[in-house]
């Protein structure tokens, strides 16, 4: 049986400043930044796991936040990336 490809919509994160007013609502605190975003999109990056892991309390926290099946493309880490591999 043949897959059929899913393409899914987001942006690199739900967290950017110059969004409060054009998409997020001026009253709308930041913590509720990620249920706002995820009411309109299925998918969003995050870009801070090139840096670090997250915690599981953030995890947990973002997961919380998002409906079933809200799918978080997760950066890797920049140590594989971006790092040079002496022998």
């Amino acid at each position: 049986m043949p897959l059929s490809p899913s393409l899914y919509l987001g942006a690199s994160s739900w967290t950017a400043p110059s969004w409060k007013g054009p998409f997020y609502p001026p009253e709308l605190p930041a913590a509720d930044y990620l249920t706002h975003y995820a009411a309109r999109f299925r998918t969003v990056e995050v870009a801070s796991t090139g840096y670090r892991p997250p915690t599981a309390r953030t995890v947990e926290s973002w997961r919380r936040k998002t409906p079933e099946g809200f799918v978080f493309a997760l950066k890797v880490p920049r140590s594989i990336t971006h790092e040079q591999v002496q022998e």
